[in-house]
């Protein structure tokens, strides 16, 4: 029979992986979003600079951006 400190021990470990799991989720979410937003301020940015000097620049960002 498990004792109470081993008892508190296994619940503890067990509330800092999950604490853990949801740092490195929180973690991934924030570098996903910063990069989704650098990538739709450069495509707004290379849209702007083609309507103006009808070049392909945000072809390019969306080129480099998912290869």
């Amino acid at each position: 029979m498990l004792d109470l400190e081993e008892i508190f021990l296994r619940k503890s470990l067990h509330s800092t992986s999950s604490v853990l799991q949801l740092n490195t989720v929180c973690d991934l979410s924030t570098r996903i979003q910063k990069n989704l937003n650098f990538y739709v301020l450069s495509w707004l940015i290379g849209h702007r600079l083609c309507y103006r000097f009808y070049c392909f620049l945000d072809f390019f960002l969306f080129l480099t951006y998912f290869t």
